[in-house]
């Protein structure tokens, strides 16, 4: 926004003043990451393996550049001016983590081209124009942009999660860790399913793995001692079913707010679950830090 008003008295009218503000963001954002030499967002299973262990210790103390939940209200008011006929993704699929998690594995000039054409429907000409590329270096670069999103996602991360068989799917997830039924949990899940928990390293693959994590957690070892209850409330993020987690330590205790779940779908199980471990999380979905008992 600094760079847009120190430049304002320059702005010609040629392009909507949206698509200029686009050019400025976009050509900052390419000069950071050049000077940043660990710019690419991740989630745990980029970093290691799965593992059937369990936390032994706090989050990752290393500044790791976590992809973390957007609220849904925040894209609630966005107007797409010019989505273009060769729009390639919904503008609500864009934001899934899916797609977000897929698209860090780009160059960051690739990046910016797709979603300069792809997201934002610019054609060619435009995008080479804002980037200072040939029209054709932006039709390649889009062309090996999409080849790697291709590989890297699948429709079924990205299609919509708000189906009445998803819907009632999350109910019960939500209902099962407020009972702490961890048989109920593993029903839901998909045989290739998994749990991930920024910023903590550790994550789970399969039914059976997240089943020792699960059976590990309610006993309250994370704690040293058995959590009193847990209450999730229905929220939207990234365009997806999700949920803001609060836990009661102790009977007669208030809940604290403590994760958000991110949950995806592969058919009508759940595929991965994405809970974002702290409380700073919840702020941004304008929700209180603690709740009455019911």
């Amino acid at each position: 926004m600094l760079k847009a008003w120190q430049a304002f008295d320059r702005f010609e009218g040629r392009s909507s003043l949206a698509s200029w503000l686009y050019r400025i963001a976009t050509n900052i954002g390419l000069m950071s990451l050049r000077r940043r030499a660990r710019a690419r967002r991740v989630f745990p299973d980029d970093l290691r393996h799965s593992t059937v262990r369990m936390p032994t210790h706090g989050p990752a103390t290393t500044e790791i550049p976590w992809i973390e939940p957007l609220p849904d209200w925040l894209f609630k008011n966005v107007r797409d001016e010019s989505p273009g006929p060769n729009v390639q993704y919904e503008r609500r699929e864009t934001v899934h983590l899916a797609f977000i998690a897929a698209s860090q594995q780009l160059p960051p000039r690739q990046r910016a081209v797709l979603l300069l054409c792809d997201v934002l429907g610019w054609s060619a000409s435009e995008t080479a124009e804002a980037l200072r590329m040939s029209v054709p270096a932006v039709n390649s670069a889009l062309q090996r942009a999409r080849g790697t999103m291709s590989r890297g996602l699948s429709v079924e991360e990205v299609k919509s999660n708000a189906s009445a068989e998803h819907r009632s799917t999350a109910r019960r997830y939500a209902e099962a860790w407020e009972n702490t039924d961890m048989k109920a949990l593993l029903s839901l899940l998909s045989k290739e399913a998994t749990l991930v928990m920024p910023p903590f390293n550790e994550w789970y693959h399969g039914p059976a793995a997240i089943g020792v994590f699960l059976s590990w957690f309610f006993c309250g070892s994370w704690n040293d001692g058995v959590p009193a209850g847990f209450r999730l409330l229905p929220i939207g993020a990234n365009g997806q079913l999700a949920f803001a987690g609060y836990v009661r330590l102790r009977p007669g205790t208030k809940f604290q707010a403590r994760s958000v779940h991110v949950l995806t779908f592969r058919r009508k199980k759940l595929a991965r679950i994405s809970i974002f471990i702290g409380p700073k999380f919840i702020g941004r979905f304008n929700l209180p830090p603690e709740l009455d008992a019911p």
